[in-house]
């Protein structure tokens, strides 16, 4: 015959999760991204570090996709055309426990493969940073985020004197240039966060680091479109300068996606 599942303070979801929290130790960052030169700390290193303290107090996470979109775009490697897979998805995860208790947490998942494991990735990443969220798992020392670009200190403008009135009135603008021209009055253009990125378009080895940083731009100025395209004028040169007689990358969308990149 079943006994009934105590559920007193000491059983508790909370109480067990504080436990593994205060025997868990520190993850460093003990991994390197070869192609962007920085130190990570892989789902791997935390699945190690957990798996026993999750069995000794009996907790468990279950994963439940609520939707996947994947942009696929044609880029090159080598010289050759190539396919890059640029995967979101959104996760529910349900942590839970022996004495039935439980709650969920929505966590993003965002990966770029040039294969079929886009999805995989993204799952792996919405994990690890749960597991990162919910625990607050520290690391030896204390690291900027991997994809943190450092703004350069904005210089201090000095005063500018008014333009004299010239008797002569200028030109019109061409209706293109006005629109322009209101779109930035309206909004202006972030100009330390673009010239961050064309820094790190200039730096670029390869075609797919160029990709990366392109992408991670195009993220970061989701609602500036005049900034995204001061970053695209840069991006569509150099990456002309790596591969001449290579298309610029085009953005395919699904059924359900009506996002686009400009």
């Amino acid at each position: 015959m079943n006994k009934p599942v105590s559920k007193s303070s000491a059983d508790s979801l909370g109480t067990r999760l504080s436990k593994i929290m205060a025997e868990l130790a520190a993850v460093p960052k003990g991994r390197v991204n070869e192609q962007q030169g920085y130190e990570y700390r892989g789902i791997d290193d935390l699945y190690n570090t957990l798996h026993r303290l999750f069995a000794k107090y009996g907790v468990y996470t279950f994963p439940n996709v609520k939707s996947i979109r994947t942009d696929v775009y044609d880029t090159s490697y080598n010289g050759r055309p190539r396919k890059l897979f640029h995967t979101v998805i959104e996760v529910v995860y349900t942590v839970t426990c022996e004495t039935g208790e439980s709650f969920q947490a929505c966590v993003p998942g965002e990966a770029l493969d040039y294969s079929d494991k886009g999805v995989y990735k993204a799952l792996s990443g919405a994990h690890k940073y749960l597991l990162f969220q919910l625990f607050i798992i520290p690391t030896q020392e204390p690291e900027p985020e991997s994809d943190h670009i450092e703004v350069p200190a904005k210089p201090v403008e000095q005063p500018k004197e008014a333009p004299k009135p010239t008797e002569k009135e200028p030109e019109a603008e061409p209706a293109k240039e006005v629109k322009e021209s209101e779109a930035k009055q309206k909004k202006p253009i972030p100009h330390d966060a673009v010239e961050a990125f064309k820094e790190q378009l200039r730096k670029a080895k390869s075609i797919e680091e160029l990709d990366a940083t392109f992408f991670k731009a195009v993220r970061q100025f989701k609602d500036e479109p005049l900034a995204k395209v001061e970053v695209f004028k840069l991006y569509d040169q150099i990456r002309k300068s790596f591969a001449p007689s290579q298309p610029k990358p085009e953005r395919k969308k699904e059924a359900q996606d009506d996002e686009i990149l400009f």
